[in-house]
């Protein structure tokens, strides 16, 4: 997604999806790259985001919250986040980084399942850094599980 784009709804779900057939697309991107953009269900939607990142290069990401970006669920419906880094070094499930970069709700449970790429250097399942943060607001659960590839 662009810097300074959105995607919103009220009391509805947001599905988003990329890279998800069986053998990783041939090109060198991040599944979804929400780059400084707001992703915002507000009420009672829910928002699914599944995605791998390409088979090229490096630093292939499934799915990279950064640059101030947001992923903001309401309170009911859930937040689920599926990562799955491509197959190259460096190469990330889930990232969210920097400051004002955030996955959230107001009340619904968020949950983060992060795949590391099959690349022999640094492929984690979830990093939350440099001022990410993933939080859920009243009774939501936060749920955060990572495998390394």
């Amino acid at each position: 997604m662009n810097i300074g784009s959105s995607i919103e709804v009220v009391n509805g779900n947001i599905i988003m999806e990329a890279n998800q057939q069986a053998v990783p697309t041939a090109v060198d991107f991040v599944g979804i790259d929400v780059e400084g953009a707001t992703i915002i269900s507000t009420g009672s939607g829910s928002i699914t985001v599944n995605g791998k990142g390409g088979n090229t290069s490096t630093y292939r990401h499934g799915v990279h919250v950064r640059s101030g970006g947001d992923i903001i669920g309401g309170n009911s419906g859930n937040v689920t986040i599926n990562g799955t880094g491509g197959p190259t070094n460096f190469s990330v499930g889930i990232v969210v980084s920097g400051a004002g970069s955030t996955v959230s709700s107001t009340g619904a449970n968020v949950s983060l399942t992060g795949l590391g790429g099959a690349g022999s250097q640094n492929n984690h399942g979830i990093i939350i850094d440099m001022g990410g943060l993933v939080t859920a607001g009243g009774n939501g659960a936060v749920s955060v599980t990572g495998t390394g590839g």
